[in-house]
């Protein structure tokens, strides 16, 4: 096994998931990527729905920037844990789940890896994204138990 994917959007569930994919890739002397994915949301779950086009633009520029450096701020804390593991960082714009299965296609890993996040409906046990990684992976996929 030589590369393993992680997606990771930012949440505690996700950095769970990111040591536990550092750890897998240690033991493995594995590259482990941190893939981020800003989504894309439709109007109904757009958090700056009903502000000026000029405000929602740089509304979703900060935000995407903050997911961004909180990917790279966990790949810093993964290497400092393990400094002789080697740790990229992919930030994407779009579906998170399709983006995670098309990177690690792409990149032919071996595994990727996420958490599981609870949601309502009938994704209660593992997030959406999740149960589509699980569906379209062109590989293992490692789940792991967060909550």
């Amino acid at each position: 096994m030589k590369k393993i994917l992680v997606g990771f959007d930012g949440s505690e569930t996700a950095a769970v998931a990111a040591d536990e994919a550092a750890e897998l890739a240690r033991a493995l002397d594995a590259e482990l990527h941190v893939v981020t994915v800003i989504a894309d949301r439709g109007e109904s779950n757009n958090p700056t729905a009903g502000l000026d086009d000029e405000r929602a633009k740089e509304a979703a520029v900060a935000r995407a920037t903050g997911i961004r450096q909180q990917a790279i701020d966990t790949a810093k804390q993964i290497e400092e844990r393990y400094p002789d593991l080697n740790v990229a960082t992919h930030a994407l714009k779009g579906a998170p789940a399709k983006l995670i299965v098309e990177t690690a296609a792409d990149l032919g890993v071996d595994i990727i890896v996420v958490g599981n996040r609870r949601v309502q409906g009938i994704a209660r046990v593992l997030g959406s994204v999740a149960i589509d990684v699980l569906r379209d992976a062109p590989c293992a996929v490692h789940v792991v138990k967060t909550t």
